[in-house]
């Protein structure tokens, strides 16, 4: 356990970076430390309080495990109202390239958030389209505000991985795309996956 006085030091350490990164691209962010044995309550009742916009949840498993959604996110994402965003994190520094995994399937959110990171002009968005059967040009339309460009070909390239900084999917998304394609996950970057 941690002292009230270690809980605050603690608390302003852990939210520094992202703080600054916050006042930096103009976001407003509200950043909330608990220090609490059952952290799953205590989110899904922070969430109640204060219905915030969306829930930012790192990924405490590693990137390489079977379920990358389980434990407590698996557990809050169909308790709370708002969208859920999934940080699973490998030596990110700044979103310069952002990788989209767009399945056309209703996950049209996602460009919302990706215009989220254009806050400045060198983010480039690259999209892959998982669905076959779907018109190019028809999916294009989606991308207002986005100046994307499309991937071809297989997403095992570890050239083409290894220089996205960040990697976007929708949650549903998620193990549909694990299963089919057998991702080398090991090559991948910054993964963000958003439940809505």
């Amino acid at each position: 356990d941690l002292s009230p006085e270690d809980a605050r030091v603690f608390e302003k350490e852990s939210f520094a970076p992202v703080k600054h990164t916050a006042k930096e691209t103009h976001l407003t962010l509200n950043t909330i430390y608990l220090n609490s044995s059952d952290i799953h309550s205590e989110i899904i009742r922070t969430c109640e309080n204060e219905q915030p916009d969306f829930l930012i949840l790192g990924s405490a498993r590693t990137i390489f495990s079977s379920d990358i959604l389980g434990g407590v996110v698996r557990r809050i994402l169909p308790e709370v109202s708002c969208d859920v965003l999934i940080f699973n994190e490998k030596n990110f520094r700044e979103i310069n390239q952002v990788l989209i995994l767009y399945f056309n399937n209703g996950d049209d959110y996602l460009l919302n958030y990706a215009r989220m990171f254009k806050h400045n002009n060198e983010t480039s968005f690259y999209y892959y389209l998982h669905s076959s059967g779907t018109n190019l040009s028809s999916v294009e339309s989606e991308f207002t505000g986005i100046s994307a460009i499309p991937v071809n070909g297989s997403l095992l390239q570890p050239g083409f991985l290894k220089s996205m900084d960040l990697v976007m999917i929708a949650a549903k998304n998620w193990k549909t795309l694990e299963e089919e394609d057998k991702l080398p996950i090991d090559q991948f970057p910054s993964f963000l996956i958003i439940h809505k």
